[in-house]
């Protein structure tokens, strides 16, 4: 009886410290981060490099489609940068539509993030932005994005050579 009593016990402790919904990251990275994206929006697919600060402040540099090679674009929550050629020129906010690509990813990457589970894909967390529900994916290892996805939005962003601006200390 003691030994089916203490199998069980160890059964219990073993559940209840792994948790039913997956493990979570060390870290979930949403900022202070590079990366390359490749995006589908809309009807248009886009390509680039991607920087996210530790403020959160984001700048994606187009390579495709080629009708945007060269341009970068900068959210900082308060306004639109657009860089070309060495000329730049910033949109207020209440200006720059919801559904901006920049926009809408910057506003997923600074929302709160609540638990989410372990599947296939990584660490799998759903939200809300703005009414506006989305769906992030992290390496379970290193925290840092792999996918988002905006349906209302039209958006799936897949973030590859993910890099951290500055290694977490110990």
């Amino acid at each position: 009886m003691k030994k089916w009593v203490g199998t069980a016990m160890a059964l219990i402790l073993a559940l209840s410290v792994s948790g039913c919904g997956g493990s979570k990251p060390a870290d979930v990275v949403t900022d202070g981060f590079t990366c390359r994206v490749a995006a589908e929006y809309r009807e248009m697919n886009v390509e680039g490099d991607l920087r996210c600060s530790e403020d959160g402040e984001l700048m994606l540099s187009f390579d495709l489609p080629t009708s945007l090679q060269g341009i970068t674009l900068g959210w900082d929550g308060e306004e639109l940068l657009m860089e070309l050629g060495g000329m730049r020129t910033r949109v207020p906010s209440d200006k720059v539509p919801q559904s901006a690509l920049i926009r809408c990813v910057a506003q997923v990457l600074s929302a709160p993030h609540g638990g989410g589970a372990e599947t296939e894909e990584g660490y799998v967390v759903k939200g809300s932005v703005e009414d506006v529900d989305y769906t992030l994916v992290f390496d379970p290892d290193s925290g840092l994005p792999r996918s988002l996805t905006v349906p209302a939005e039209e958006l799936e962003v897949t973030f590859t050579d993910c890099k951290r601006l500055t290694e977490p200390t110990a």
